[in-house]
């Protein structure tokens, strides 16, 4: 997912928020949205915060190898 991002033109991080993630794979935001409430794609949400949820590199890894 990093080659990716990278590619993107995006600066290399631990982390994406979930809008640079949908925009480096290609996809929407919802799509990322639906896979995180299946239970399938872990987001990192800041404590006390209910917006500004972030998507580590591994985790889309691993997302995408299982999908």
């Amino acid at each position: 997912a990093l080659a990716f991002a990278i590619q993107a033109g995006m600066p290399a991080r631990m982390t994406y928020n979930v809008a640079d993630t949908a925009r480096y794979l290609g996809i929407d935001v919802k799509t990322l949205r639906e896979e995180h409430r299946a239970g399938r794609l872990a987001f990192i949400i800041p404590v006390g915060q209910e917006r500004g949820a972030r998507i580590r590199v591994d985790e889309v890894d691993r997302w995408l190898d299982e999908n």
